[in-house]
């Protein structure tokens, strides 16, 4: 199963689009590319999640 989601580059980092710490993801690229050019962000093939926490220190 392939799935897209939502983001855009900030600072050098992807930042996926997200409610509540989920990221919200889309199994159609045309719904995923809908939604993205309503709100200016990219689309993005999901392919191998990597988990990354960053602490303030």
């Amino acid at each position: 199963m392939i799935n897209y989601a939502i983001g855009r580059e900030i600072n050098g980092k992807t930042i996926l689009y997200g409610k509540h710490n989920f990221i919200i993801t889309y199994q159609d690229l045309k719904e995923a590319a809908l939604v993205a050019n309503q709100i200016g962000w990219t689309v993005y093939k999901l392919e191998k999640m990597e988990i990354q926490e960053e602490t303030n220190k």
